[in-house]
């Protein structure tokens, strides 16, 4: 194959290994539960921050001293949650993308169809990829 070729393909399979893990939802925290954990403090301290662009995230990091315990901890969760996906990502990424690439090439991207893709041929894939599918598929459904 020539090069070209192959750094495209590799290309593809990068981008198709950060959507698998994009497209999961972050179980137990999300953003959501943030903002009901810490809207007292959003009105107090950041009720005239203009939401994008992580300015309401550096406005509750600029008064980290005067959040209440509840805000604090629904942040750490996500800020938790959010470690093990950014582990989980590269862990897709450089474990996987030979099976992206081989499984899941016609696989429209977005909406975790490149996990459903590569959940539905789990028997087919390396078992190196075999655990990655299978620790995302526990982490997700344990939570």
């Amino acid at each position: 194959m020539p090069s070209s070729l192959l750094k495209a393909a590799a290309g593809r399979a990068a981008l198709a290994a950060v959507l698998l893990v994009a497209a999961m939802p972050l179980s137990g925290a999300s953003a959501a539960s943030v903002f009901e954990a810490c809207s007292e403090e959003l009105t107090s301290y950041c009720g005239e921050v203009t939401p994008g662009n992580g300015r309401i995230a550096a406005c509750l990091y600029a008064h980290e001293d005067k959040l209440s315990e509840g805000c604090d901890a629904a942040i750490v969760e996500l800020a938790d949650q959010l470690d093990w996906f950014m582990a989980s990502l590269t862990d897709a990424l450089q474990t996987c993308a030979p099976d992206i690439e081989k499984f899941c090439a016609a696989t429209e991207l977005g909406e975790g169809r490149i996990y459903r893709c590569l959940a539905a041929h789990r028997e087919a894939l390396a078992p190196e990829c075999q655990g990655v599918v299978t620790g995302i598929a526990e982490r997700l459904t344990k939570e």
